[in-house]
């Protein structure tokens, strides 16, 4: 029984270990956001994807242990969570709690700064979406036609950006 135990502790701070670690990426994804640094951008995300499979790994493991551990106890495995086996092993709650508490901290910020990216990501389209409309005035009111099915006189003189020589 001390073997799973000490395996979820240890599977539990290897994945406070991995979320610290994209922690860090999402504060280097908010700089690049700020910078408008899409190089930079691409080499966090593509790195990202072999963290997603080390945490999907852990969380697997970490799942098993607890399944086990519930089942040795006789607790809901679906329901069982770190705060309850730390009550099951009192000389090892307190390293339990810890970890969980952590654990809780370092996710709440990867939320918050993902919260972050997403409204800088949604500030940098609309920003491209106004200048590709602006350019190629596509955000007109004036259609192509007018009412009769001739081409509109305000079309006709309009002249945009893309239309002009250099």
């Amino acid at each position: 029984m001390e073997d799973l135990l000490n395996g979820l502790i240890d599977v539990v701070q290897q994945e406070l270990t991995v979320y610290q670690s994209v922690l860090g990426k999402a504060n280097q994804k908010k700089e690049a956001l700020i910078k408008n640094d899409i190089s930079m951008l691409e080499h966090i995300v593509a790195r990202e994807s072999g963290i997603v499979k080390t945490m999907q790994e852990l969380e697997q493991r970490r799942e098993g242990l607890i399944r086990a551990i519930a089942e040795k106890h006789g607790l809901d495995e679906q329901k069982a969570t770190l705060a309850d086996i730390a009550a099951l092993y009192p000389d090892k709650s307190e390293t339990l709690l810890t970890l969980k508490t952590e654990l809780s901290r370092v996710l709440a910020e990867i939320q918050k700064l993902n919260e972050a990216n997403k409204a800088l990501l949604d500030t940098h389209l609309q920003y491209t979406s106004f200048c590709i409309n602006l350019l190629t005035g596509g955000s007109s009111p004036f259609g192509t036609y007018s009412n009769s099915g001739q081409i509109s006189e305000q079309q006709e003189s309009k002249t945009l950006v893309l239309d002009q020589m250099v």
